[in-house]
């Protein structure tokens, strides 16, 4: 409770000078759970990213991805039957 009322001028409102991450939706997730997966934009440590720079980010985390595991589907990645040898 102490940092909480510590951070108060920081941190609660969306104002000049607070830290105020958020995701902005298209549609009230109240209504449908399934609307928080309707992401208009995203405000990250001051910075605003619309929905084309989140796209962007996604489709850079999905190359970067495909690269690391070499291009490799699941069904690659199993265990090699090390008894076919013998």
């Amino acid at each position: 409770m102490r940092l909480y009322m510590a951070k108060l001028d920081e941190y609660g409102v969306i104002e000049r000078g607070h830290i105020a991450d958020m995701v902005l939706l298209d549609e009230n997730p109240l209504d449908d759970i399934r609307n928080a997966e309707k992401v208009s934009a995203v405000v990250l440590r001051g910075r605003y990213f619309s929905r084309a720079d989140l796209d962007i980010v996604r489709a850079r985390a999905e190359l970067n991805a495909d690269r690391t595991l070499g291009g490799l589907k699941a069904t690659d990645t199993k265990a090699p039957n090390t008894n076919a040898a013998q």
